[in-house]
């Protein structure tokens, strides 16, 4: 990698959600950890909590950046990136600003609207990857008209990722356990994601949490609730239940590598689970979520549960109780293959900005499994 090589990173960012931004910024220091002269900046929504704790220079603007067009066009001249990461924000305008001053082009999408978006004529001609950030099982592999496109536009390249985060480590874990008084005993981990307020219904991080109570009163194991950075409410106590406002990604991957069952959303954290082959309970907290678990608990990877602190500790209950049917379902999530697309992000990264390499298609996500796995016996 050349001397003062930058890459410019432009995750949707708002108030609530941190899947984009997470996934943005793990890929961001594994990026810099492999080429450490490399520069990296973000553009963040400076209403998102975490705008003023990034690890990476930062460009703050007034909104998300799908709606603050100016503003990112007006940095991408200003800083004159050789490479941009769009993930699943900006709008064609941004994507053309960014060739225009030289940079390579990369598009995140996490739903079936972005990615159709992104195979437009409009976004082909300027992009350089399109990084779909879910299993094709879930999101599908490419179809004919895409393919057909992608013919038509070969300097376009799409990496399925699968999922994104950093590995976990023995000794972090155990530290971590030893923390928060987990050493040695199994326990549940429920983390509903960034925890910010969704309407005026019942919020996340509360159900998550009452209902960790009622498993580990009832099952007499133990929980751990991760509230997440954006949660503004208060944390209670209670025998057998540890409540944390907030963790680091990696930590939050060492839980999920050592708890016997997740429950989790739909968005980034739930192909985490899958990839660690993990039995989970999973809960939509946003629309493009629903779509996503009705999949997994289709082929048995996952049980889909309400936002209902009965619905989500039954199922949670049974897979702690049973173990048979625990290990059928950590079986199906291990045939799926989802795998962690960090390393196929940063080497196409990488390899786009070294030399601009012909296209190939990766897939992380077990591209040919999907439709082959067995339907699960739904949680009533």
């Amino acid at each position: 990698m050349r001397p003062g090589t930058s890459v410019l990173f432009v995750p949707w960012s708002g108030p609530t959600g941190t899947g984009e931004f997470v996934r943005s910024l793990t890929i961001a220091q594994c990026l810099q950890s492999r080429w450490p002269e490399i520069r990296i900046r973000f553009v963040l929504n400076r209403q998102a909590p975490y705008a003023d704790r990034a690890p990476f220079q930062t460009h703050l603007i007034d909104g998300s950046p799908t709606y603050c067009t100016s503003d990112v066009q007006r940095i991408l001249r200003e800083d004159r990136p050789d490479a941009v990461v769009f993930d699943c924000a900006g709008r064609a305008a941004c994507l053309a600003t960014a060739r225009e001053v030289g940079a390579r082009v990369v598009y995140i999408s996490r739903r079936p609207g972005l990615r159709r978006k992104a195979f437009r004529r409009r976004w082909l001609r300027v992009l350089n990857q399109h990084w779909v950030a879910f299993p094709p099982f879930i999101d599908r592999p490419l179809g004919l008209l895409e393919r057909l496109k992608l013919a038509l536009f070969p300097g376009v390249e799409v990496v399925f990722l699968g999922s994104v985060f950093p590995e976990s480590e023995p000794a972090r874990r155990d530290a971590l356990r030893k923390r928060l008084g987990l050493d040695g005993r199994p326990f549940v981990l429920f983390s509903p994601g960034g925890g910010g307020t969704r309407g005026n219904g019942p919020q996340a991080p509360d159900v998550f949490a009452l209902a960790a109570r009622r498993v580990a009163s009832e099952a007499g194991i133990g929980a751990v609730v991760v509230a997440g950075q954006n949660y503004a409410g208060e944390l209670g106590t209670t025998n057998g239940v540890v409540f944390v406002r907030s963790l680091r990604n990696d930590e939050i991957i060492d839980l999920i590598h050592d708890a016997c069952v997740a429950v989790v959303n739909g968005g980034t954290t739930l192909p985490q689970v899958l990839a660690h082959g993990r039995a989970s309970v999973s809960v939509p907290l946003a629309t493009d979520q629903h779509r996503r678990i009705r999949r997994c608990h289709r082929f048995g990877l996952t049980w889909a549960a309400p936002l209902d602190v009965s619905g989500i500790a039954e199922r949670v209950l049974r897979l702690v109780a049973d173990d048979v049917e625990r290990s059928a379902m950590e079986r199906r999530v291990r045939s799926a293959g989802v795998g962690n697309g960090l390393g196929a992000a940063v080497e196409s990264l990488g390899r786009l900005l070294r030399d601009g390499s012909p296209p190939v298609l990766h897939a992380t996500g077990g591209a040919e499994l999907g439709p082959a796995l067995p339907r699960g016996r739904e949680a009533g």
